[in-house]
């Protein structure tokens, strides 16, 4: 039987910068041991003993890796791999301990040698031994068959190929494998990667020649180019008829899951290896695709069971009647219990612990950001605004649009240059609100490149108008109750004045009747608001929504008590607004109680602003071009500029400035039709030269 090793959660750990969490690893390697890979390789790409800051950090430890695994696996199932340097001998004594099954030496050939301490203290501790000889294709066939043996000698239960830099061709890769097997090597494995493109086929190669065992990862993720992509190799394996013992849809559905996300379009897709392993010609994708859409069908599935090589025409009554098979046969469903789920938070999850300090919090929050923005390849944005310790919780982490955000909230601005000092070299972008950035200019160069002013009231009013209009799906909302006067919930109410709603206030001391008397005034001078009214609450109202800034229960029961009857919600827009009395009333009167969300317009704020940075740092401006004046991005140039659509990276021409702002329509003045030309020829030479 030909088994796969799949190392997806070690060497798929290279281009997320060794970012797989402990939670990602009982996760993966539980769902990959579901779909039924016996051989499950962990921890940081370079092994054992790798994370830290010359190898680079991985999210962590080599001992909750190995608890993670261990938590949701059977005794014998993961293992590490360890290079003799980088990991010391004692490291392997983590795979013992928490029941691991194999460890996996990797040495230059030439280098051997090095292994021989490694691969005895692994065999004494019950574990089975690889020898990886890295940079195969470095050495002679003769010398690799002679380290072979010795490093058999010494214990090695597999000796493998390693094509480190992807570049052998196939029958490099057999005559390798094949000299090692005649020679007498019990078992050999192969570990390709695939710069050109020929890990799979290579593999495929290998086990031609008698290699018993060979490497794989999802989506084929991994170190450069990646690795033989699991998904492939099982399908081919499957098609030259060996049992893998690998359940398809499982698998596909783990890489889809989990791994999809991460590889930024590397590999290949569910539906393009099941294609190819069914001979599915995608002309017929459309029609499988309505058919198992209308069957609740899995499309996978569906297409795994139609070849166009068999002799069968394929047509709508034919994938029909496939279907009607199909809904017939169920399929399991891979699901954690509670048993794993409590052994994974004994072994692995920290206590859970209030931070007792603003910069320890953002540390941590940093610290995750990091690990989420090299994992998805996004930048990584920290906020930081007004706010206090009470009643912690912790921050949320957001991805979206190229995006990692989270936020924390801190009293004052006394800690704030700490808060930066710990955070800049760990994040793209910190946001500070303008409530706390009375002075930064005491910040030096290095974190003016990072630095940018945001206001968290604008988000907070964009985040409410947004959700109020949401929540009013029927747009049946046209007297809005505001409980406490602020900024922010003075800003709401022009906002929504210009909506033409009818606007309610109440407020704990009388600035209630103050900015009423100033708005009504404002809105007299103003034809367009004529019919809105602005007044306070008053007994038996009509309000159809309401929104609190401000605790006063006693006053919110008498509202609500004589204000209920069209009340369709009400949002808290400041955090614990309502008691608890004031909650069971509202759900006793079936009224739904909202609490803001503001990640939504924070994000916003964030991406306009960011569009802001790139606009003017590397969109607008003005520079020559050959001698010729070229403008961007809102810059006005004088008559006869050239506007382009980018002063650092320009890709087209947008017209003539007219020296007043505007583009000239008249083009037919030879002179600016030469600076076209040459403008155009410019940025076509810089294209094919950047």
């Amino acid at each position: 039987m030909i088994e796969i090793l799949e190392c997806t959660l070690r060497d798929a750990s290279y281009p997320i910068s060794y970012q797989f969490t402990k939670e990602d690893t009982a996760l993966l390697s539980y769902g990959l041991y579901k779909a039924g890979f016996s051989r499950i390789e962990i921890g940081h790409g370079l092994g054992l003993g790798a994370s830290g800051k010359e190898y680079g950090f991985a999210a962590a430890s080599d001992i909750e890796y190995a608890a993670a695994a261990a938590s949701v696996l059977p005794n014998g199932i993961f293992g590490f791999f360890a290079i003799p340097g980088i990991a010391n001998l004692n490291a392997i004594n983590i795979i013992s301990k928490y029941n691991g099954g194999f460890v996996r030496i990797g040495t230059d050939v030439i280098n051997s040698t090095k292994a021989e301490s490694y691969i005895k203290h692994a065999k004494d501790l019950g574990l089975e031994v690889s020898s990886n000889l890295m940079k195969t294709y470095s050495s002679s066939v003769n010398e690799v068959v002679d380290r072979s043996m010795q490093l058999q000698e010494w214990g090695a239960d597999i000796i493998s190929v390693v094509d480190s830099a992807g570049g052998m061709m196939g029958d490099s890769v057999a005559q390798y494998v094949s000299s090692m097997v005649n020679a007498g090597v019990k078992k050999v494995g192969f570990h390709g990667h695939n710069n050109l493109q020929l890990a799979v086929s290579n593999s495929i190669i290998a086990i031609n020649n008698g290699a018993k065992i060979v490497d794989s990862t999802l989506r084929g993720m991994g170190r450069s180019t990646g690795n033989a992509q699991t998904e492939a190799l099982v399908l081919c394996l499957e098609k030259m008829g060996h049992k893998t013992g690998i359940d398809i849809l499982t698998m596909l559905d783990i890489s889809e899951k989990f791994i999809a996300p991460l590889s930024r379009g590397k590999g290949s897709d569910n539906i393009e290896v099941v294609s190819g392993f069914s001979f599915f010609h995608s002309g017929y994708q459309e029609l499988v695709e309505k058919i198992a859409n209308e069957n609740n069908l899995d499309i996978r599935k569906l297409i795994i069971e139609i070849s166009d090589g068999n002799g069968e025409i394929i047509n709508e009554t034919y994938i029909e009647n496939i279907a009607k098979k199909l809904l017939k046969e169920s399929r399991t469903i891979i699901k954690l219990d509670n048993y794993t789920i409590n052994e994974f938070e004994k072994e692995v999850n920290e206590v859970i612990s209030i931070p007792n300090s603003e910069i320890e919090i953002a540390k941590v929050v940093s610290n995750e950001l990091s690990s989420w923005s090299k994992k998805s390849g996004s930048k990584s944005i920290f906020t930081i605004s007004n706010g206090n310790l009470e009643n912690y919780k912790k921050p949320f982490i957001r991805n979206t649009n190229g995006l990692v955000i989270s936020n924390i909230q801190i009293s004052s601005n006394k800690y704030l240059e700490d808060i930066i000092n710990e955070i800049y070299e760990s994040v793209n972008y910190i946001f500070i609100d303008e409530r706390l950035s009375n002075d930064l200019s005491k910040f030096n160069n290095i974190y003016k490149d990072k630095l940018s002013i945001f206001s968290e009231s604008n988000s907070l009013v964009l985040a409410l108008d947004a959700f109020l209009n949401r929540l009013d799906k029927s747009n049946s909302i046209s007297n809005c109750g505001i409980i406490g006067i602020n900024a922010i919930s003075t800003q709401l109410i022009q906002v929504l004045l210009k909506q033409n709603k009818n606007i309610f206030i109440e407020s704990k001391n009388n600035d209630a009747e103050t900015l009423i008397i100033s708005m009504n005034n404002i809105l007299k001078l103003m034809p367009e608001f004529s019919k809105c009214k602005l007044d306070k609450i008053t007994d038996h109202q009509v309000i159809d929504a309401l929104i609190a800034f401000e605790m006063s229960e006693i006053k919110l029961l008498e509202i609500f008590q004589n204000n209920f009857a069209n009340l369709k919600f009400v949002i808290d827009a400041s955090l614990f607004s309502f008691s608890q009395k004031v909650i069971t009333f509202l759900r006793q009167k079936n009224i739904e109680v909202y609490r803001l969300d503001m990640r939504a317009a924070l994000i916003s704020e964030v991406q306009l602003r960011l569009e802001t940075i790139n606009l003017v740092d590397n969109v607008c401006g003005f520079e020559l071009f050959d001698d010729i004046r070229v403008v961007a991005g809102g810059k006005i140039g004088l008559e006869g500029d050239i506007i382009v659509d980018s002063i650092k990276n320009p890709r087209r021409i947008i017209g003539v400035a007219d020296g007043l702002g505007g583009i000239l329509t008249d083009l037919k003045n030879q002179i600016y039709l030469d600076r076209i030309i040459k403008v155009k020829t410019f940025i076509l030479n810089k294209i094919l030269n950047s």
